[in-house]
This record gives structure tokens, sequence and C-alpha cells, in this order.
């Protein structure tokens, strides 16, 4: 039997009272800074709704003229902060090679993500800021980690990869005050990696960002408690309609989000000019924002709440989802940063919304609009756990959840059929072409 030296011991036990302390103190630099995101994000809506009541139109010159600026920017100074987030994190994980997190993950250049987010928001482009978060919180406790370990505070046998996984995971739960979707987003999604090995010290760092969100924030639920129906008759069959409408939907979404479908010459001309191509965006966006009536812009978080939590929502049926869906899918492609997670979640609300009036109103709109959020995220992501438990602690719909994970599952099924990868293990190439790009100037 090997005996431990006393003081060895007691270094050891020292070293981890440090490393606890330190993971706490990083959990809260990860749920400051999402927090604020998250809290921003949602006030975008009141800010873009003072022009856009005031006069529609003025979306015609306001959005086109910020997207162009935008993606300008970004493609200029920090083209590494383009689009969601989540696969940036995924690149530098997939590799293991940990050169990529000083651009990829570079603190001084993601927080920067927080603003050009909240503009984007404010003047109307489908984005969410859930995505963002994980790239946030995964570039905050990097450095934090780093900083630790340079001046030898704590984390002594801990890797980049570990900071990583450990932000990622309490970005996503502290933008949606979601814990248990930070646990099952790294299991789930960022397991998909190659080098990634769960372990008790990333378990215990999101488990910190949980009890900080609740000492902070209390118990809520972001979008309200669900109190619509648990259950109605022939359930199981309403599940699977909303799961194959879903399914659909979601994989012709991803496959347009992964991919310019144009003729070569026009993508060809878009790819040497990003901000013409952001700017004609912009237009068709607006249009699509004006057909909509405002419906379309944002997150559409207020579209959900309306849905959520009335028994009879709006009686004309009007293309939401659909309009809710071809605008994400344009704000993606234009290359500004933003997520997809808020509007996927709207979209499925959306979808629950339409087929609650296409099918004569027979059962609680509240319920198809649960069901298919969850759905639609998970054959959009390829994640169908990470779908169906955000929507859970989302709405606190405990009674449902077994109907939402199959619904979800199913959905993401179906989804495989058109997509086989994941969406964001295709939006991946994107940036591993920029980071060689980038590497190479810095040789």
């Amino acid at each position: 039997m090997k005996v431990i030296p006393q003081k060895k011991y007691k270094e050891s036990y020292f070293d981890t009272i440090k490393d606890i302390v330190a993971l706490i103190v990083g959990a809260f630099w990860v749920v400051l800074f999402c927090s604020i995101f998250s809290y921003i994000s949602y006030y975008s809506t009141d800010i873009r709704n003072l022009w856009f009541n005031k006069n529609p139109f003025l979306i015609f010159i306001i959005l086109p003229i910020t997207l162009a600026v935008l993606v300008y920017i970004i493609q200029k100074y920090i083209p590494l902060v383009a689009g969601s987030g989540i696969p940036q994190v995924i690149s530098t994980l997939r590799e293991g090679n940990y050169h990529k997190a000083q651009y990829l993950l570079s603190f001084k250049s993601t927080i920067l993500k927080i603003p050009l987010v909240f503009i984007a928001m404010v003047a109307g482009a489908s984005v969410g800021f859930g995505g963002p978060s994980v790239q946030v919180g995964a570039a905050t406790f990097l450095g934090f980690g780093l900083w630790c370990q340079r001046y030898h505070l704590a984390f002594n046998t801990f890797k980049a990869n570990h900071f990583i996984i450990i932000g990622a995971g309490s970005g996503l739960a502290a933008a949606f005050q979601a814990p248990f979707t930070g646990l099952i987003f790294v299991i789930e999604e960022l397991g998909r990696t190659k080098i990634f090995k769960l372990e008790p010290k990333i378990v215990f760092g999101i488990i910190a960002t949980g009890l900080l969100l609740q000492i902070i924030f209390g118990y809520s639920n972001f979008f309200d408690h669900y109190t619509g129906n648990e259950t109605v008759q022939n359930m199981i069959l309403w599940v699977v309609i909303s799961a194959l409408v879903c399914g659909v939907l979601g994989a012709m979404s991803a496959k347009l989000m992964s991919q310019l479908f144009m003729p070569s010459f026009l993508k060809d001309y878009f790819k040497q000019n990003s901000v013409v191509f952001a700017f004609v965006i912009g237009l068709i966006l607006a249009t699509i924002g004006i057909i909509s009536e405002g419906r379309s812009l944002g997150t559409g978080y207020g579209s959900v709440i309306e849905h959520l939590h009335q028994s009879q929502g709006e009686q004309e049926f009007k293309f939401t989802s659909i309009l809710r869906i071809i605008a994400t899918i344009f704000s993606y492609l234009s290359s500004i940063a933003g997520g997809i997670f808020g509007p996927a979640l709207t979209a499925g609300s959306d979808i629950g919304h339409d087929l609650w009036l296409l099918t004569g109103q027979i059962i609680d709109e509240r319920l198809l609009s649960l069901l298919c959020m969850a759905s639609f995220l998970g054959a959009l992501t390829g994640s169908p756990i990470t779908a169906a438990v955000i929507v859970l602690e989302m709405t606190g719909s405990q009674a449902v959840f077994i109907y939402l994970l199959f619904a979800s599952f199913l959905s993401a099924q179906i989804s495989k059929v058109v997509n086989p990868k994941p969406f964001y293990y295709l939006a991946l190439k994107r940036y591993q072409d920029q980071f060689r790009e980038l590497h190479k100037k810095n040789l």
C-alpha cells in the first residue's frame, strides 16, 4: 500500500480547495458577462419597437445599413466572432490545437460579440444570444483559467480544454438561467469532439454556475411557468405530427444555413463583396419584417410568451413560422454575429401556433407550441436532448417532458436523413479556413 507523505497530502488538499474556490470565481465571471448579455438582448426588443412602431418603413434604411456596417467591422477587425460562436468552440476542441484558442476564443475579441449582437437585434436581424453566450463563456473561463495558472493561483492539473468546456456549458446555462441545459449541452454537443471526457471538475464548474444563478436571480423560468394542458386525447398522434413537421422544416433550415444555394457567379461575387451581400440580405429581412408586421424581427420572444400563456392567440393564419424561419436563415448567412437558439425556439413556437390554426384549433395552442419548440430546435441542431431540456427549464414544463423528449428525438432523426452531420459541425469549415489564414499571417 502506497503511503502519501503528510506534506504532500496537505499540498494536494490545499490545491483542491484552491481549485474549488477558483471554479466558483470563474463561474461568477461567466454569469456576470452572460447575464448582462441576456439582459440587454431582452431589452433590445423595446428599443427596436420604439422606432419600428413610429415608422415601420425606416427598417429599409436601418437594417441594410446596420448589417453592412457590422459585416465590415467583423470582416476587417474580428472575423472569428461571426456567426453563432458554438462552431468556434467545437473547432478548438475537435483538433486539440490550443494555439487556435488565442484566435477563436480570444477574450478581447469575443467580448465584443455582446455589443455586436445587441446592435443586430436592435436593427431587426433574427439572431439570438444563446450560441454567442457559449463562446463568451468559453473565452471568459479560458482567460481566467490561464491567468490563474500563470500566477500559480489554482488549476495546476487543469488543461485548456477543461476551461473551454466549463465556460461553454456555463455560458449557455447563464444565458437562459438553465443550468441543466448547460451540462447536457456539454455532454451531447461538445461530447462529439474526440478529446472530450466528462470529469468531476467539469461537472462542478457548471453546477457552480447554476448555484450562482439561483443565489443571484432565485428560481424562475425564462418564459414563466407553463400553464397549458399536460396531455390531450390522442397525445402521441400530436407529438408525432409536431415532430414530422418540425423535422422536415428543421432539416431544410439547417441545409440552407450551411451553404449558399445560388448560381456560382453570384456566389463568387458575394464572397468577394461580403458587405454588399449583407446589405442585400438587410433589404430582404426588411421586406420580411414588413410582411410579418414585425414578428420576424429580433429574437421574437414576445411571440413565444404570447403562444405559451394565452389559451386563444391570433386567429388569422399569416405564415408567421415560415417568415421567421426565412429571416433566421438569411440573418445567419449574412455573417454577422448572432446565434440561432433563440430564433429557433421562436420559430418552433410559431410552427405550433400555425399548426393549431391549420388543425382547427381542436387542442391547446400552448401545448402544440411547446412540443414544436423542442422539435424544431432538436431537428435544426441535431441535439435532441439539449433541445428538450432547454424547453423544460425555460418553461417549467416538467409534466410534459417525456413528450418533449420523444418529439425532439423523432424530429432529429427525420432531420438526420437530410443532414447526417449535426448543424454546428457543418458550419465548422468556415472558421477552420479563417484560422489557417490568420495563422499564416501571424507566423
